[in-house]
């Protein structure tokens, strides 16, 4: 059962890291959250909050620009 848990201080190494196939998998289990997706800075944000999920901003330059949870 999801825990509704993300804890993107935990996460918070992977700024400045370039993305790649393993980030988004290493970042939820850093959290602990209950699902992650990545987002580019632009990207059209769903305006329901998830508590358990965390979210993975990705620059143009393919590295990671921010970690947040909702």
């Amino acid at each position: 059962s999801p825990g509704n848990r993300c804890d993107a201080q935990a996460a918070q190494f992977l700024v400045g890291q370039p993305y790649g196939a393993a980030t988004l998998e290493q970042a939820r289990a850093a959290a602990g959250a209950d699902e992650v997706r990545m987002l580019r800075p632009d990207s059209v944000i769903t305006r329901e909050y998830k508590i358990g999920r965390l979210n993975v901003v990705v620059g143009s330059d393919q590295r990671v620009v921010r970690v947040n949870c909702g």
